[in-house]
């Protein structure tokens, strides 16, 4: 079993500023900064998601690949983070790397990032291997309960993370 440890945070924030620093002409810009900007509040949602070690994530709409990293610094998990935006899920791949030399993953955690529509994934392996997390009903009880609009690899059983928009099921 993984020591625990606690998520290296300043790593992650170092490495999204230096790609910021760095890249100031970036495509989507406002969409870093957003993401660095709510770093604190994600990272208290994230930390109630109960995510146990082993986990498989799967981050649609991942954008930058903040939770998939930012999962992947609190507990050992393999994580995959899909966006149909290619010029962002290079910056993603160059800020997960820089976490990595940073000290910033847990060790064992993986983190990877596929361009495309989830409807276009392959099914690898069963989808039981994977978790669901519910930011919508687990996060904010009071909402109402919400189904994501895309369905795919998963069952009522099985379980993905999701950080696209949903639709009401009702």
């Amino acid at each position: 079993m993984a020591e625990q440890r606690a998520p290296a945070w300043h790593a992650i924030d170092d490495a999204f500023t230096s790609y910021l620093n760095a890249n100031a002409s970036i495509h989507e810009r406002w969409l870093l900064v957003q993401t660095m900007a709510t770093a604190v509040l994600r990272r208290s949602v994230l930390g109630t998601l109960n995510v146990q070690p082993g986990w498989r994530i799967l981050d649609i709409g991942t954008g930058f690949g903040a939770i998939p990293i930012e999962l992947a610094a609190m507990q050992p998990i393999d994580a995959v983070g899909i966006d149909i935006d290619r010029e962002v899920l290079r910056a993603a791949e160059t800020i997960r790397t820089d976490v990595v030399e940073r000290g910033g993953l847990i060790a064992d955690s993986r983190v990877t990032f596929v361009a495309g529509s989830p409807h276009a994934l392959e099914q690898p392996e069963p989808v039981s291997t994977w978790r669901r997390l519910d930011f919508s009903s687990n996060t904010f009880p009071t909402m109402p309960r919400r189904r994501p609009s895309w369905r795919g690899w998963c069952g009522q059983e099985d379980w993905f993370a999701s950080s696209m928009s949903t639709t009401d099921s009702r």
